[in-house]
């Protein structure tokens, strides 16, 4: 008996270590961000700093990666756009280079900004019609982004090229909107 109860306690033990330790680092990007409470409400990690830096032509956040995580919530709607921007340009020429491994973090990097759309377009106190405009255009955005991401993870097969076109539109409008050349 005393025997049986050891085995059932290192057995409890074993699964609960495996539980607690299990999990996946590469998370594809997805439409609805986690709850949170607090100041991580609007984004998924930690910040150990404001963001209120400029990228020089061709850098993006991946290049920061030393810097710790990002909380994008305190962005404009100009300022997220032109990171937007400058992320969707990295992955396109990630992608155009055959180089989709450059495009990762780009693009889970892309997902956490387009999150913050809907909020920043409130702070920019935009008309009832241009933010069910912008909210149409993040939707579009985090649908685009997410295939492609879903097909580096192997959940899809949806290239950087079957959405270029739409993604294109979509920062278009997004540039009509925040007012950004």
């Amino acid at each position: 008996m005393l025997t049986s109860f050891r085995f059932l306690s290192l057995a409890c033990c074993l699964v609960a270590t495996l539980a607690w330790t299990s999990g996946c680092d590469n998370k594809p990007v997805t439409q609805e961000p986690p709850k949170k409470s607090g100041a991580a409400e609007e984004h998924d990690h930690a910040h150990d700093h404001d963001h209120d830096h400029e990228h020089k032509e061709g850098e993006t956040h991946a290049d920061h990666a030393e810097e710790g995580a990002h909380d994008h919530s305190n962005l404009s709607l100009a300022d997220a756009t032109k990171e937007i921007i400058s992320l969707q340009k990295a992955i396109s020429e990630a992608f155009a280079a055959n180089d989709p491994e450059k495009a990762h973090d780009p693009l889970h990097e892309i997902g956490h900004i387009i999150q913050v759309l809907e909020g920043a377009g409130k702070k920019a106190s935009l008309s009832e019609a241009d933010a069910t405009e912008l909210k149409a255009t993040q939707d579009g955005l985090m649908d685009a982004f997410s295939k492609v991401d879903g097909a580096m993870h192997g959940t899809g097969e949806t290239k950087y090229a079957d959405v270029a076109e739409q993604v294109d539109k979509l920062i278009v409008t997004l540039k009509k909107l925040a007012k950004v050349e």
